[in-house]
């Protein structure tokens, strides 16, 4: 029997932490370096939880920045991660 993991996020509370933030940015500071401050600013305006959740997983994955710029802009409805752009070992550019 695998044991469930335990979450750090309260099941009730579905808002945005600072934690939730600097998760994100850390991901994507040991990917691709340096973050623009606007790219700072938009992630810091999302409110919903589970977008957070959502493009942590994308900069996980993606291989390039501007692919993780894509799916920021794409906005916080559900999503799939499909395709080669989603491969974090495909070759790509930092930027």
């Amino acid at each position: 029997m695998v044991d469930e993991i335990p979450s750090r996020k309260k099941e009730s509370n579905n808002e945005v932490s600072d934690e939730d933030i600097s998760d994100l940015l850390y991901v994507l500071r040991m990917k691709f370096g340096e973050v623009p401050q606007s790219v700072i600013d938009r992630i810091k305006s999302i409110k919903r939880l589970s977008t957070i959740d959502r493009l942590i997983l994308v900069a996980a994955n993606v291989s390039t920045f501007n692919d993780f710029l894509i799916e920021l802009n794409a906005g916080e409805e559900k999503f799939k991660m499909v395709g080669d752009k989603f491969n974090p070992l495909r070759g790509g550019s930092k930027w």
